[in-house]
């Protein structure tokens, strides 16, 4: 936090020596929140990653799919044209012989995932996407906006999933994740910039995610995770205003994620998932409802792999908010995979919701991750 700290003060000196830096308006946004999920092959098939995911990646989407790793397996992802962070995931996994004398398999993974890291500046108003955007991800920042807004939204998560042996028909598993949330907030309001407003915000959690996986059919596979179940953010304000500096403390609650997902193993060759995932739950002083649809298929030939996807939002509403609506009905994805010896490459090129929404236009991005299975 004390580097956080020295770095919010440049931001602020810098701000305060150039009070034209305002009128330029930019806006980024990165990470597993602004709704393309993490791990490259996922990506590539519109997000959907519950059912389907066996990798070190289902510690994000379905801890039980941890489960289906051999051996052991280190992975790194990232964003390729990211401006704010250098990954946009990291993790190992660790097949453990703990529970092997009663036939069950247990697998245990680590990650880093930065959830959310955006930053913006100019001049908003309460009606646009960027400041409706700030208000879901930081309630009770002001409508009407007029300065620099930066805040790293990061998830350390720890993993244990558990299967039988001798077959892949079941999977459960269970994930508890620290939230670590820095938020730097120097402006005004847009219709009355009198002075400024210098807010740091720091807020952490524990969070509990838990999830299961079941072949009903050879080649027919359900699954569901629950995520940030009953998670409850300690959060920090410092405040700086014309009357001098405050600090406050409470506690907000965060919306919970429930995701039902279907395998189709069609082919020895080909796999079609759907994933339909909800948010609900309150985030401060507002009440969530986002509902959005997965789709996306995989066709394998030899040690290739191409795949497509596509992200359907169904409904993105909060209380006291404007509906978000993206510029196109759905986001398409696609990639390519390559494996050999262990190793497994993987990209993804999507159009990025969150940006194309800033861009008013389809502002494309590509993923890549890395994986090695030892």
């Amino acid at each position: 936090m004390a580097c956080t700290r020295t770095i919010s003060a440049a931001l602020i000196a810098f701000w305060l020596a150039s009070p034209l830096i305002a009128q330029d308006r930019s806006f980024v946004g990165e990470g597993s929140d602004t709704l393309m999920g993490v791990g490259s092959r996922y990506v590539a098939m519109g997000g959907t990653s519950v059912a389907i995911g066996n990798d070190i990646y289902s510690i994000y989407s379905n801890p039980a799919g941890l489960a289906l790793i051999d051996g052991h397996q280190i992975s790194i992802s990232r964003q390729l044209n990211a401006e704010l962070s250098p990954i946009n995931f990291a993790g190992v996994a660790f097949s453990l012989p703990v529970l092997e004398r009663v036939g069950i398999k247990t697998v245990i993974g680590f990650s880093y995932i930065p959830r959310l890291h955006f930053k913006a500046s100019g001049q908003f108003s309460e009606d646009d996407f960027e400041s409706v955007f700030l208000r879901y991800a930081l309630p009770g920042i002001s409508g009407d906006f007029d300065g620099t807004v930066i805040s790293k939204t990061k998830d350390y998560r720890v993993a244990l999933a558990f299967a039988p042996m001798d077959s892949d028909r079941w999977a459960v598993g269970f994930s508890l994740g620290m939230v670590d949330c820095a938020t730097f907030v120097c402006g005004g309001n847009a219709t009355s910039v009198e002075g400024y407003d210098m807010v740091i915000t720091e807020a952490t959690a524990l969070t509990f995610n838990f999830g299961a996986r079941y072949k009903i059919l050879d080649n027919l596979t359900l699954a569901f995770s629950v995520k940030d179940v009953n998670t409850e953010l300690d959060v920090s304000v410092k405040t700086t205003d014309a009357d001098g500096t405050s600090e406050t403390t409470f506690q907000t609650e965060f919306p919970t994620d429930v995701t039902f997902g279907m395998l189709w193993n069609y082919s020895d060759t080909l796999d079609i998932s759907m994933d339909y995932q909800v948010m609900f739950g309150s985030y401060g002083s507002y009440d969530i409802d986002v509902q959005i649809i997965r789709l996306g298929a995989e066709k394998r030939y030899g040690n290739f792999a191409m795949r497509y996807g596509m992200i359907v939002p169904l409904t993105i509403n909060s209380s006291k908010l404007p509906e978000i609506k993206l510029p196109f009905p759905v986001a398409p994805t696609l990639g390519v995979g390559w494996k050999r010896a262990g190793f497994n490459l993987d990209l993804a090129i999507y159009a990025h919701p969150l940006m194309s929404y800033h861009k008013n236009g389809i502002f494309p991005a590509a993923d890549l991750s890395l994986s090695y299975n030892f």
